[in-house]
């Protein structure tokens, strides 16, 4: 049995056993938290429309626990045929990367649509904590919550989560954990809530998706791969093959690339050419040509 303690909101507790189950009660508590509208519905994550608004009452009602039962902090988590349920269902085998289950290393090409590269940004986030330390299992991992305070105040979304569960827990195996779920937990909430719906196409049961021609890798030139490597910061750090001829390239922000010629690396984030192309050196990687100001 794994426990997870989310604080968004309130510290909520909730003891689950399978990984689908997981992220439906993360999600289950994001949506019920009292801070949900002023996190989901307004910025740096979500926008202040009326639609944004109208949605999240209507699932909070469908998903929520009556008043009386969020007082005593009674949930019933993912119970019954709620919206979350529903919505985990739908895209459990879902694209190229939306595997649950303990099954998301089956991830492969490029995603089919936004949903599916929110499964990407997660499933690449757990195979690089095993990268990073493989004696961290973020199958197994509890930690405190990190959807709260810096959402709140305005901070920049990936840099507040990971501040977030930086400050709720005390070990990198947890703060990770912590950041990869928190961040897929709120990619998913806004982009439904802003009034997104889902492709049901690309579910591998009931749509058309042949994943077998549609999820390809594309075979490099660059020699047979020699071993794996990450690149970037959680929560969106990315696994990249490296290969037995790859001496020229190194990370750069979430990239992987060729350094060799007149490539560059810009803030440590973004790649550029150096020859037409300069760097703003504006903390945020930003590449303008050379006719341009930053």
């Amino acid at each position: 049995m794994i426990l997870k303690r989310w604080s968004f909101g309130a510290l909520l507790y909730q003891t689950v056993s399978a990984y689908n189950d997981t992220l439906t009660d993360n999600l289950t508590n994001v949506l019920c938290s009292e801070q949900a509208e002023a996190v989901l519905c307004n910025p740096p994550y979500g926008h202040p429309t009326q639609q944004c608004f109208n949605n999240l009452q209507l699932l909070a009602e469908e998903t929520c626990p009556s008043e009386n039962q969020q007082n005593t902090r009674t949930f019933n988590f993912g119970s019954g045929n709620s919206w979350v349920k529903r919505m985990m269902k739908a895209i459990n085998g879902y694209g190229c990367w939306c595997y649950f289950d303990g099954d998301y290393t089956s991830g492969k090409g490029t995603p089919v649509n936004t949903v599916d590269e929110y499964c990407k940004i997660l499933a690449n986030g757990y195979m690089c904590i095993i990268i990073d330390d493989d004696t961290c299992d973020p199958m197994t991992q509890s930690y405190d919550s990190g959807i709260g305070l810096s959402l709140s105040s305005g901070a920049e979304a990936r840099t507040a989560v990971l501040a977030d569960c930086t400050a709720q827990n005390s070990d990198d195996c947890a703060i990770e954990t912590c950041a990869v779920e928190s961040y897929f937990v709120l990619n998913i909430l806004t982009y439904f809530l802003s009034g997104n719906s889902l492709d049901t196409d690309q579910n591998h049961s009931t749509g058309s998706i042949d994943t077998s021609s549609t999820c390809t890798v594309t075979s490099s030139s660059n020699g047979g791969s020699s071993g794996e490597i990450c690149c970037g910061t959680y929560p969106e750090r990315q696994k990249f093959q490296t290969r037995d001829d790859s001496s020229d390239r190194s990370c750069c922000g979430g990239h992987y690339y060729d350094s060799s010629g007149d490539r560059a690396c810009c803030d440590s984030l973004n790649v550029y050419d150096s020859s037409s192309l300069y760097c703003c050196g504006d903390g945020y990687g930003t590449v303008k040509s050379s006719s341009s100001a930053c």
